[in-house]
C-alpha cells in the first residue's frame, strides 16, 4: 500500500462529495446557517411567551367572607392579577370555571374570628398543566408572602416585639464561587458535545453513503477494485475522505455554535450583560481537538461498513441512520442530565464516553484516568472499525452482490 494511491483515492472522493449537493447541505448549509437559527429561536419564542405572560393579568377569583374580601382589594391593588370577588361558589362549578379557563385559579378563603389571630386557610383550584394557571399561582403565593409578612409586623408593633422575634435564624451572606467562564463552560458542555458526536455521524453520511453503496448502485465500484489499487489504499483513501468532511463539519458546526451563543444570542435578547468572557485551556482545547479526531474516524469507519453492505443508495442511507440515532440518544441525555460523579468503566464505553469528556474538557473538570481509558476505549473502537471496513472490502459476496 503506498501512500500516493491512498491519496488518490482521498482526493478522488472529496471531489465527488463537494460536487453532491447533499454532503454540501450536511457539510456547511447546516451548521453555518439552520444550526445557529434553531439556537436563537427556543430563546426568542421563550422570551416572547415570558413578556406576554408579564404583561397580562391572569383573571383570578377569591371565594369567602370579609377576609377573602380584603385579600381581593389587597391584589387588585398590587395590580399582580385580574382579581373577581364572589362570596360564595359551589366547588364543582370552580373547578368547572378552571378548566375552561374563564379562571387560571380559584381560591376559597375561610373565614375565622375577626377578634382571633387564628389564619386564614386557602384552598387553591388549579391546573397545573397550564403555564398560565402556574403563572398565576405563583403571583398568588408571592402576594400572600407580602400580606402575611405585613400581618406579621402589624402584629408584633401591637405587642411591642422587634421584628427578630420571629426571624431566628437569618443568612448572612451567600458567597458564590461560579465565574463567568464556570457558566460558559456549562453551557458550552451541555450544547456542544452533542453537535459534535451528531454531526461526526451526519457530517459524513452522505459521502459514506456515496463512496460505497452509491458506488455499487452506480456500477462503478466494480471497476475501481479491479484498478491496480490495492484494497486497504481503497479503503483507507475512502475512510480519509469521510472524516475529512465529517471534521470541517464539525469545526463548522463549533464555530457557528460559540458565535451564536456568545456573541448574537445576547445581542438578539437584548441582554448585553450576558456576554460571557469564557476562555478554554490550550491543553484542553488540543485534547479536544485529538479527541474529536479519533472518534470522527471511528464513526466514519462505522459509516462506511455500513455503507458496504447496501445494495443501494437507499439501503445505505437506511443502515447508516440507525447509527445516528444510537449518537443521538446518549447525547441528548448528556445534554439535560448533570453527570458529575461518573464510575471510571463508563469511560470504556464508546459515544457515552466522548459525550463525558467533552464535557469535562469543557467545563474545566478532567481526570487524568478517565481521560486515558477514553483515548484507550476510542483507539481500540476506531482500529476494529477500519479493521471491519478492511474485511468487507476484500469480501467479494459483499462487495458484488446486488
Amino acid at each position: 500500500m503506498g501512500w500516493r494511491a491512498v491519496r488518490t483515492v482521498w482526493f478522488k472522493e472529496l471531489v465527488d462529495s463537494v460536487r453532491d449537493r447533499r454532503t454540501l447541505v450536511m457539510m456547511i448549509l447546516l451548521p453555518l446557517i439552520l444550526m445557529p437559527l434553531i439556537t436563537l429561536a427556543g430563546p426568542l419564542l421563550l422570551q416572547r411567551q415570558m413578556e406576554a405572560t408579564e404583561q397580562s393579568l391572569p383573571p383570578v377569583m377569591l371565594v369567602g367572607g370579609t377576609r377573602a374580601a380584603e385579600l381581593a382589594d389587597r391584589f387588585a391593588a398590587a395590580g399582580v392579577v385580574d382579581v373577581i370577588y364572589r362570596t360564595e361558589l359551589e366547588r364543582e362549578e370552580a373547578e368547572q370555571l378552571v378548566r375552561d379557563g374563564a379562571f387560571e385559579v380559584v381560591v376559597f378563603a375561610s373565614q375565622p374570628d375577626e377578634s382571633s389571630d387564628a389564619p386564614v386557610e386557602l384552598e387553591v383550584i388549579v391546573q397545573t398543566q397550564r403555564r398560565a394557571s402556574m403563572d398565576a399561582l405563583r403571583r398568588i403565593q408571592l402576594q400572600l408572602e407580602a400580606e402575611a409578612a405585613r400581618i406579621v409586623a402589624e402584629r408584633l408593633a401591637e405587642r411591642g416585639l422587634p421584628a427578630e422575634f420571629v426571624e431566628p435564624l437569618r443568612i448572612a451572606g451567600i458567597h458564590d464561587l461560579s465565574t463567568d467562564d464556570d457558566f460558559g463552560g456549562r453551557i458550552l458542555g451541555m450544547i456542544l458535545p452533542f453537535f459534535i458526536s451528531m454531526w461526526a455521524v451526519m457530517g459524513g453520511m452522505y459521502t459514506a453513503i456515496d463512496v460505497a453503496a452509491g458506488e455499487k448502485e452506480r456500477g462503478t465500484l466494480e471497476s475501481l477494485v479491479m484498478a491496480p489499487v490495492s484494497r486497504s489504499a481503497l479503503v483507507l483513501g475512502k475512510l480519509l475522505a469521510i472524516a475529512t468532511v465529517s471534521f470541517i463539519a464539525n469545526l463548522l458546526v463549533i464555530a457557528s455554535m460559540v458565535v451564536t451563543i456568545f456573541f448574537l444570542l445576547p445581542r438578539v435578547l437584548g441582554v448585553e450583560e450576558m456576554v460571557l468572557s469564557y476562555r478554554i485551556e490550550p491543553l484542553s482545547f488540543v485534547l479536544m481537538l485529538v479527541l474529536m479526531v479519533v472518534f470522527i474516524l471511528m464513526v466514519s469507519a462505522l459509516l462506511l461498513s455500513l455503507s458496504t453492505f447496501g445494495k443501494s443508495f437507499r439501503e445505505g442511507q437506511s443502515y447508516t441512520t440507525a447509527l445516528t440515532f444510537a449518537v443521538m440518544v446518549p447525547g441528548m441525555y448528556f445534554a439535560f442530565v448533570e453527570e458529575i460523579h461518573v464510575a471510571t468503566w463508563v469511560y470504556a464505553v464508546p459515544i457515552f464516553n466522548v459525550l463525558l469528556m467533552l464535557k469535562n474538557l469543557l467545563e474545566g473538570h478532567v481526570v487524568w484516568v478517565n481521560l486515558g481509558v477514553t483515548f484507550v476505549s476510542l483507539l481500540v473502537c476506531a482500529a476494529l472499525s477500519i479493521f471491519a471496513a478492511y474485511r468487507l472490502f476484500l469480501s467479494e459476496r459483499v462487495m458484488f452482490r446486488s
